[in-house]
């Protein structure tokens, strides 16, 4: 019997909730007066769990084994990839923020990209029709202003998927009106597997998940991404990386898959157009560390708002060209542009046959922004290759570092550290370890034989 390959699902679910309330001393801390087991709780239902945490003034920010999650006093932001079930979460926090809080749900926004491996994903996210027909059935009546849009690209492979749901009326954009707000989320595939490895850890290496993570972040540059950030980093065993940033009340979070054959990293910012953050800094920068052979973007916010257009300006001097774009207005939510992008190429095949008579197709392109760039990568391995005229034409050293087997029979699966638990004492915030669940150690051995991991 035939299987098809899976591996590691890189694409992230965001599930965004707005609530409202009465009483003035609750909204002071709102849905961050939750306690910890409620949270956990709601990401056990997810099938995910909390690695790494902080907080400052505005929000807390939390580093979870598939992604991230962020609590705002009435709005909270929950990003998972893998094979979690993100859509669980909204009967939980819907209730826990009523019940404890006295807190109404106002809005719902869920947004992803195309899945790599979409077989593998289980109810209700099986489909976007099956995912929307479960919004609909979970949200309350009251929320009555819903809309579900796919926004296409040039590429059937790449397109971005939206729904909302909102109880005021279409004309109304209050979350992204104060101060031009804007929600910029950047997915990246084919990324360029010499600056991936940086997102392998060396085996034995002694370290924890978050002295691995300030390595990392510190070595592939995504530290400079923005200085004034306060940066909450994890490495994964034995691969994979995830990030949060809070620079005020703005967020950024970065997660990568660098396994080769279906490498994917993620950036998400929040922020406006009135604040200090240079987009078209951070935009060239995080180009710069990952170097995609896809890239897309999509940007939410006021319909007065221009920031997409700084979108295209910044990246085509590094060497991308855009594609396509796509513009769509949902209730309650502004204008969503989504925008795809692929590197200039100036492409030429080699073909490269080793002692085993296995024949390599590799190519290499420059045209990056930087003269001296040269992305090299491997295409192909088979044995079905005729005899190549140069045949004795030798890869280049870069190669050397890139895993040559494609197809690979065995998934390395990133292990599950104890989780950091945000704690809240009298005002007073603090991290400290503790003890996973017999639950979620059950989950995992399930998790792992479907070939899931923490990213």
């Amino acid at each position: 019997m035939a299987f098809a390959f899976s591996g590691f699902e890189g694409f992230e679910k965001r599930l965004e909730l707005h609530f409202f309330g009465d009483d003035p001393t609750i909204l002071q801390l709102g849905l961050r007066k939750l306690s910890f087991d409620c949270i956990q709780q709601t990401l056990q239902a997810v099938q995910c769990t909390v690695v790494s945490a902080v907080g400052n003034s505005y929000l807390d920010a939390y580093v979870l084994s598939e992604s991230s999650l962020f609590v705002y006093p009435t709005k909270i932001i929950i990003k998972t990839c893998g094979t979690t079930q993100l859509l669980k979460s909204i009967t939980p926090l819907i209730f826990y923020a009523q019940t404890h809080l006295g807190l109404t749900l106002s809005l719902c926004r869920y947004t992803r990209g195309s899945f790599i491996f979409p077989l593998s994903q289980p109810f209700p996210h099986t489909s976007f029709e099956h995912e929307v027909t479960y919004l609909e059935t979970t949200l309350p009546s009251d929320l009555c202003f819903r809309k579900a849009s796919i926004m296409p690209s040039k590429s059937s492979s790449h397109s971005w998927h939206v729904f909302t749901a909102t109880n005021i009326p279409h004309h109304s954009h209050a979350p992204y009106s104060q101060n031009h707000a804007y929600t910029m989320e950047i997915c990246m595939t084919d990324l360029d597997p010499v600056l991936a490895r940086k997102f392998f850890r060396r085996p034995g290496d002694g370290k924890t998940g978050d002295s691995a993570g300030k390595e990392m972040t510190e070595l592939t540059g995504i530290g400079e991404i923005n200085s004034h950030a306060l940066v909450c980093d994890f490495a994964f065993d034995p691969c994979g990386y995830s990030m949060n940033g809070m620079d005020g009340e703005w967020y950024s979070t970065i997660h990568v898959t660098p396994e080769d054959g279906y490498s994917y990293a993620s950036f998400e910012c929040v922020g406006s157009m009135s604040d200090d953050v240079d987009i078209i800094h951070v935009l060239r920068k995080v180009v710069q560390i990952f170097r995609p052979g896809t890239m897309s973007v999509s940007t939410t916010s006021s319909l007065g708002s221009e920031v997409w257009r700084e979108v295209a300006g910044a990246v085509e001097p590094m060497g991308l060209k855009l594609r396509s774009c796509a513009m769509d207005q949902f209730p309650d939510s502004g204008s969503v542009v989504f925008q795809t992008f692929t590197p200039l190429r100036r492409k030429s095949a080699h073909t490269h046959q080793d002692e085993g008579g296995l024949a390599y197709s590799y190519s290499e392109w420059s045209n990056w922004g930087d003269a001296e760039a040269t992305r090299v990568g491997l295409i192909k391995r088979s044995r079905s290759y005729p005899p190549h005229p140069k045949a004795d034409l030798k890869i280049p050293n870069i190669c050397s570092e890139i895993p040559r087997t494609l197809n690979k029979t065995k998934h390395s699966h990133h292990s599950r550290p104890q989780p950091y638990y945000l704690l809240r004492d009298q005002g007073k915030q603090q991290c400290c370890m503790g003890e996973e669940s017999s639950d979620n150690v059950m989950w995992e051995k399930e998790r792992v034989a479907n070939h899931g991991r923490g990213k």
